[in-house]
């Protein structure tokens, strides 16, 4: 809120790979907490966006039992890619990790194999960014992270685990 501050990480793609996006911007939505509700607002007002050709968003977005039963009122994690809509429904084509320890993720219409995983934990982020980047293959790629932004000293955290993320832990894993 008082200062300005911005993080650069970079990707060097494989050589042979195709790449497919000029940007692949990345949101981590660690709603569950009392920021539910509000996330779910963000996700409706990111799929209105029209966004320049070669432009991907794709978003996690860890929910609640306790605070919103807006949008079908699922309780996991899921992780997708934002559809453009003008609709009142959120327009994310949903996909799921397989398995909870691995970088396995598979597209699915099945919205009941989804699993709830740990917001607040890096791997968890870790995990997010692999398969974004693997997904959303581009030449920049940028990382969204919204919070309380009540301290400099941690964010996203998950009421469910007990967990959160320390600024520390989130900077080290954008040096990797």
């Amino acid at each position: 809120q008082y200062s300005n501050y911005s993080v650069i990480a970079q990707h060097i793609p494989d050589s042979n790979a195709e790449i497919e996006n000029t940007w692949s911007i990345f949101v981590y939505l660690a709603g569950d907490n009392n920021l539910e509700g509000a996330y779910l607002t963000e996700l409706l007002y990111m799929q209105k966006a029209i966004l320049p050709e070669n432009v991907e968003v794709y978003v996690l977005m860890d929910r609640s039992e306790g605070y919103s039963t807006a949008q079908r009122d699922w309780t996991d994690t899921r992780v997708g890619k934002i559809r453009h809509s003008n609709g009142g429904a959120v327009a994310v084509e949903w996909m799921y990790f397989e398995g909870v320890d691995t970088d396995t993720y598979m597209n699915t219409s099945n919205l009941d194999q989804m699993q709830e995983w740990d917001s607040g934990s890096i791997s968890t982020l870790e995990a997010f960014l692999d398969w974004g980047m693997q997904t959303g293959r581009a030449d920049n790629y940028a990382l969204i992270m919204a919070d309380h932004g009540s301290s400099l000293g941690d964010n996203s955290s998950d009421e469910t685990s007990g967990s959160v993320l320390s600024i520390t832990e989130i900077a080290d894993l954008l040096k990797q």
